[in-house]
């Protein structure tokens, strides 16, 4: 069954699907050996691991293509990605889906902000005016030719009001986006705890069409369970692997700096990979038995 469908099929169930965020194979992989049904690909991963810079839009459209194939070949399992504001206007769009669709990629999203695109958690971004954005979203349905690929319409109205988020999410629900993306991270840093939650209960009720909720691990207000039953379909965790990698290395790095020998990170971490159970993880028994099949010494 292709990707695209599997993901659809998914997203039909009655529960809901969780998908953490990868930023490179490793983590990709990482996520599917732990039984997660979808990875999704954060745009501010990859811009942290593939140039060592901040989610303000350096990235290319090939750079962004190249590294979506590798992870969504490293995995079996459907991968959504950050498609950021779509590379440009309507033909750019149209030519990402196509280009995606090609890659294996199952579904993407699509942001309403201005080019160059920036973080959505930044105050300074700015957004589309909403015909601009419908045409967008029309460009990429009418692109894709896997009538299952998944194209999500994110809105970061977040800048203006929550009522903005639902007028541009029923809009664009209208010009046939598959599923909603509100990014809420501007107007929840502002909220107490209580109103957070009321938020995130409110959206799905005047949203009139599927939605996706994106948290963080520092926001541990709402669990899955309690996600699924405000009503989204599918919820996303963009950067806690990577924070908790980097968290892991620079622990790592320190203690080789400072004694002289990484050992005592190992010693304080019991539990932590072997070398030949990265090796299992990686995939070397499958390429040794290729081998062997021909002949290969």
């Amino acid at each position: 069954m292709k990707k695209t469908t599997v993901l659809r099929n998914l997203l039909k169930g009655d529960k809901i699907v969780v998908a953490p965020g990868a930023y490179d194979c490793v983590s990709a992989k990482v996520i599917e050996q732990a039984g997660f049904p979808v990875v999704y690909v954060t745009g501010y991963g990859l811009e942290a691991s593939v140039l060592g810079a901040p989610d303000v839009g350096f990235l290319s459209f090939s750079e962004i293509l190249d590294r979506a194939n590798k992870i969504s070949s490293a995995v079996s399992v459907p991968v959504i990605l950050d498609a950021e504001a779509g590379f440009g206007g309507p033909i750019q769009v149209i030519r990402a889906v196509k280009e995606f669709e090609k890659a294996g990629i199952a579904g993407i999203h699509i942001e309403d902000q201005t080019m160059p695109k920036k973080c959505g958690s930044f105050a300074t971004k700015a957004i589309l005016p909403i015909p601009e954005a419908v045409a967008k979203i029309k460009a990429a349905l009418d692109a894709r030719t896997d009538p299952d690929f998944l194209i999500i319409a994110r809105t970061d109205a977040d800048i203006i009001s929550v009522e903005e988020i639902i007028e541009r999410s029923n809009r664009y629900l209208e010009a046939g986006a598959d599923m909603i993306f509100p990014l809420l991270y501007n107007i929840v840093i502002k909220l107490k705890p209580a109103q957070k939650i009321e938020l995130y209960n409110r959206l799905p009720n005047q949203i009139k069409g599927p939605a996706l909720l994106i948290l963080s691990y520092w926001d541990p207000l709402i669990t899955v369970r309690e996600v699924q039953a405000a009503g989204y379909k599918l919820v996303i965790y963009p950067v806690f692997t990577l924070f908790a990698a980097t968290k892991a290395i620079m622990d790592a790095v320190n203690e080789l700096k400072t004694t002289g020998t990484p050992s005592g990170y190992f010693e304080k971490n019991p539990g932590l990979i072997s070398s030949p159970e990265f090796m299992e993880f990686i995939g070397l028994p499958h390429v040794l038995e290729i081998e062997k099949k021909y002949g290969v010494k």
